[in-house]
């Protein structure tokens, strides 16, 4: 009995050392996945590396960019289409009649932001869908509020408003994209 006893504390030893492996691995993958995500959205960046100032960037599934640039208390705006090779094939300006300026400037607000590449949210209401990548960077590369997530996330690691710009416009942008 005791030689029985023993044996299943050794079998489920051994089952609760593979599920740890099995979510080590799992955590690997996702680590790998978000920096890749993070290069792509740096290859993307690097468009305007002429420009020496504050910079967001939002993406959907590494294809879909909106990229925002502080020049001077002013904010340009650009929709970015690259495809799986990170081959940039649609760069384009997007232009508001009347900018929503106390919202951009909340978004660029690197104060706002944490700095630690998030990967997962604690106490998660949901997550869905294609993965998001978003990070602030300032005039000296340094990053603010990143995180690869699923583009529905609750709660979302920054501000609600500038979450749900960042997420409309670039649906938008990218629905004229597929036009």
């Amino acid at each position: 009995m005791e030689r029985f006893i023993y044996l299943i504390i050794f079998v489920c030893t051994l089952h609760i050392c593979r599920a740890q492996e099995d979510l080590s691995k799992i955590k690997t993958k996702i680590d790998s996945m978000a920096y890749a995500s993070r290069a792509k959205a740096d290859a993307v960046l690097s468009l305007f590396d002429s420009l020496k100032t504050t910079k967001l960037l939002y993406s959907i599934s590494n294809e879909h960019f909106y990229v925002l640039i502080n020049v001077d208390c002013k904010y340009i705006e650009y929709y970015i289409y690259a495809d799986s090779s990170n081959i940039i094939k649609e760069k384009r300006f997007i232009e508001h009649p009347k900018q929503n300026i106390a919202l951009l400037s909340k978004a660029v607000d690197v104060n706002k932001y944490h700095q630690v590449f998030i990967t997962k949210v604690n106490d998660v209401i949901v997550t869905q869908g294609n993965p998001s990548y978003f990070v602030v960077k300032d005039k000296d590369g340094k990053r603010y509020g990143e995180y690869w997530l699923p583009v529905i996330t609750s709660p979302i690691p920054i501000d609600q408003e500038v979450y749900n710009y960042l997420f409309s416009e670039l649906l938008k942008q990218s629905s004229k994209n597929e036009k």
